[in-house]
Order: C-alpha cells, then structure tokens, then sequence
C-alpha cells in the first residue's frame, strides 16, 4: 500500500484544507539536489492515472467542486472530492478536500457509475512525491513539461519554495486539467 495520506474528515466532520501551489520549471535535476539536501523522503515514483467525473449537468463544476478518481500505479485508487473555498488566495489554491481509498479502479468506475456520473476528463502524468516534514513536494512530468506542486501551510510552501530555488512569477493556481486544454 502507498504511504501517501488519505485525507478523511476529521473527528468534528470537516475535510481536510487543502493548500497548494505549482510552479513551472525546466527540469528537475537542481530541485532534487535540494530536495536531498532538505532530507525530504521520496515516497513514491510512478505514473498516476486521473481521471474526473460529474454529472451530465454538470451540477458538481458548477458547484464548485471536482471529483476525482486517481491510481498511483501499482500502489492505491483514491477518490476525491475538492470543493473551492470563497475569498481565497490569488497566490495559493485553497479547497476543502474529503478522500477515500477504493479498493479498485474497476470498482470505483463501476460504484461512482452506478451514481450517475460519468467521466468527463482524464490524463497521466509521472510524479516523484516526497515528503519534506509536514509538507509535500511533487515532480510532475506533463505533456513534456514539467511542474513542482508544493501542498502544506502557507509559510511552509513560501520556506520551501524559497529553499527549492523556484521562481514565483512562474507560480500558478491552476489544476492540470486547465494546463491541459491551454497545451491543445
């Protein structure tokens, strides 16, 4: 099984608050130099199959919020509800987050099938994902270029941000999805 989290609500019933940013970079050589000195664990390494689902009126975007199935190859299935809060951050993309482990890709298509959602888009990337402290870094490898996604506090992304050497004018909010259809 995956050491990657699985992020469930907490004992009160409120999701988890998700804080992230991504950075466009030309490689990852440099950052993994830095990840090493920043004795960040590598977790895992592989490719990760997402895949987004909502209904034909498409009531959750308009909502909203995002549902995602996604397989970390060879480890675990996991679906995810993100819902976006109001009056957030320009700089940081801030949700609310429930996530559950599936036992299957088959059977979570089939169960979030049987619900009446249908699959709206999908994509794989390759991801590096290290844990630095109570924060995660992940290399991602998309469409041929290549993305840092730090996911922690606010000043723990600007440390590490800052210790990984990334520039922020190259910083963005957006999903990959949305990078995704500006690639064509």
């Amino acid at each position: 099984m995956l050491n990657y989290p699985v992020r469930n609500p907490s004992a009160g019933g409120n999701p988890m608050r998700e804080i992230e940013v991504k950075f466009e970079v030309d490689g990852f050589e440099e950052i993994r130099e830095r990840l090493k000195k920043l004795k960040a664990k590598l977790i895992w390494e592989g490719n990760e199959e997402n895949f987004y689902f909502d209904f034909t009126d498409r009531q959750l975007r308009r909502g909203g919020k995002m549902l995602r199935l996604r397989e970390w190859k060879g480890h675990s299935v996991s679906v995810t509800l993100k819902e976006k809060i109001l009056n957030t951050s320009d700089r940081y993309k801030i949700r609310n987050e429930l996530e559950l482990e599936a036992p299957d890709m088959k059977t979570a298509k089939a169960f979030l099938g049987a619900l009446g959602l249908q699959k709206t888009k999908s994509y794989t990337k390759y991801r590096w994902h290290w844990a630095v402290g109570n924060a995660y870094v992940e290399l991602d490898s998309l469409g041929g270029r290549y993305f840092v996604e730090i996911e922690g506090t606010k000043k723990k992304i600007q440390h590490l941000a800052k210790r990984l050497g990334l520039d922020w004018n190259r910083a963005t909010t957006e999903s990959y999805i949305t990078l995704i259809d500006r690639m064509g």
